[in-house]
């Protein structure tokens, strides 16, 4: 993109610019790095390396689903977008949306997601496994589903950070907007971008307890009552 931007291949091959900004401490490239405890959903993890994506610590994100745990990641002080999250056993989180470009890539366990847009007669599923790979569609509900006594972790990456969202709807969706929750865990129904249990489909819960039947799990997670 750059070279079809600059066409000026000297600019690009030749500049002797460093950014020495972005370098970092050297334990950064050792697996080591810095954490910004901010608030759940929104906790960095600030490095250059990550060693083993199904370590490392994770921290508490219930507003996503009770036992929900995720970290966000800063990489070299860039653009990119980066964070781990971690479904509890036998359980799933809520349903959600953002902005397209991200892609979620499952590291541990097993289970799958539904995708939708409202009004859609029926859902899209993906199964997921280790290596598993889809992105969601721009401002597509999407909720994943564990369906074992084992969690499940993915890793999802795109374009904006935490730290630098690059587009007014990256940061309505990654900090919030004044007097509100981070969008993407605040109620449609107080124009946010995540479906609480109590207002899905009902659809959507029988058909996860229908999988865990089939699997021979016990179910941990009851819906609330709606209101």
């Amino acid at each position: 993109m750059m070279m079809k931007i600059l066409h000026n291949e000297r600019f690009i091959f030749e500049g002797d610019f460093e950014f020495d900004d972005r370098t970092g401490k050297d334990a950064y490239y050792a697996g080591e790095g810095d954490l910004h405890m901010i608030r759940p959903g929104n906790n960095i993890w600030e490095t250059n390396f990550v060693p083993d994506l199904g370590e490392i610590e994770l921290y508490e994100w219930n507003d996503r689903g009770p036992g929900s745990t995720n970290i966000n990641f800063v990489l070299a002080d860039g653009v990119m977008h980066a964070h781990i999250s971690e479904i509890a056993p036998a359980t799933y989180k809520k349903a959600h949306r953002h902005t397209s470009g991200r892609h979620v890539m499952t590291i541990t366990g097993t289970g799958y997601s539904l995708l939708w847009y409202p009004g859609d007669a029926d859902f899209t599923r993906v199964d997921w496994k280790y290596g598993t790979v889809f992105p969601p569609m721009n401002q597509q509900f999407h909720q994943h589903f564990v369906t074992s006594n084992e969690p499940s972790r993915y890793c999802a990456t795109g374009l904006g950070g935490i730290r630098y969202p690059l587009t007014a709807e990256n940061h309505a969706s990654a900090i919030g907007t004044p007097g509100k929750r981070q969008g993407s865990t605040t109620s449609v129904k107080e124009g946010g971008n995540q479906i609480e249990y109590e207002d899905q489909d009902p659809r959507i819960h029988e058909i996860w307890l229908a999988e865990m039947r089939k699997n021979g799990v016990t179910p941990k997670l009851e819906l609330p009552k709606k209101s």
